[in-house]
């Protein structure tokens, strides 16, 4: 038998050391079961122990294998990398401050924004008819379709509205509307327009004569109450027989109105905001 040296019993020893530290430390790895775990993922804390177990866990889990950098750690366990990783963290989040800045499509979208002079004169003509509006930023959809404006000459509003009536399955739009039209009779007549295209169905004609057969009494408009935290979800009820001038008193729009038609059978499906 060969006699082991000092040297290979030295380093016999010490390899073993080390793996029963790598053990100890990690355990087996808990894909596989068969080796010792040599890698630890940084998102799920799995032990792995080799590049092909860490791909298969990262396929069963769905498992980025990269550190949740936003998780709550304690203070008690952090060390070295975690501040380097948060100090990274910061350093991204500036950088990505700093391209917003510069990037000309994005400054719209910063809160104080100066609007332009169209903009600012309607916002203050109705603010005088006690409506108060919100532009959204101008990259938004929302803001891109509004068509309403403000006639400085005789002083008086063409707003756009948008009409939805959920029972027909059917919407459509004013570009605009002028703010002391009766909303009531507005309807009746879209109503009538849409039974009289060609390509109305025979169905929805039928369901357009039950809607309007109770005359105006059986029909309500509503809108959604916006920018307020505590009627999130609920609706005004609008007065059918006044202007929309009248209707909008006292509410917040955010570009433009969005009312929703419906039966007075259908109302007590929707939470209503009964005003003082």
């Amino acid at each position: 038998m060969e006699d082991l040296s000092k040297e290979d019993i030295t380093e016999e020893d010490g390899s073993s050391r080390i793996s029963e530290m790598i053990r100890s430390r990690l355990g087996i790895c808990e894909v596989c079961s068969g080796d010792v775990a040599k890698y630890t993922c940084p998102r799920c804390s799995i032990h792995t122990c080799s590049v092909r177990c860490s791909k298969i866990h990262k396929e069963e889990i769905e498992c980025s294998g990269q550190r949740n950098k936003t998780a709550y750690k304690p203070l008690k366990d952090f060390n070295d990398l975690d501040v380097l990783s948060d100090y990274r963290m910061l350093e991204e989040i500036g950088r990505s401050v700093d391209t917003c800045k510069r990037d000309s499509t994005r400054k719209v979208t910063r809160i104080g924004q100066e609007l332009t002079v169209h903009l600012h004169k309607l916002r203050a003509a109705c603010f005088k008819r006690n409506t108060r509006i919100r532009f959204m930023p101008s990259v938004m959809i929302k803001h891109k379709e509004n068509t309403t404006r403000l006639d400085w000459r005789t002083n008086e509003i063409s707003w756009r509205v948008s009409w939805r009536v959920p029972q027909l399955g059917v919407s459509f739009v004013d570009e605009k509307f002028p703010e002391d039209n009766e909303i009531g009779a507005t309807i009746e007549e879209h109503l009538s327009q849409l039974k009289s295209l060609e390509n109305t169905g025979e169905d929805l004609k039928e369901q357009i004569d039950f809607l309007i057969a109770g005359g105006r009494s059986s029909l309500r408009i509503l809108m959604p109450a916006e920018m307020q935290y505590k009627y999130s979800g609920k609706y005004y009820l609008l007065e059918l027989g006044k202007s929309l001038k009248h209707n909008l008193r006292g509410k917040d729009i955010v570009e433009y109105p969005c009312l929703v038609l419906i039966s007075k059978e259908h109302l007590s499906s929707y939470q209503i905001v009964y005003e003082k």
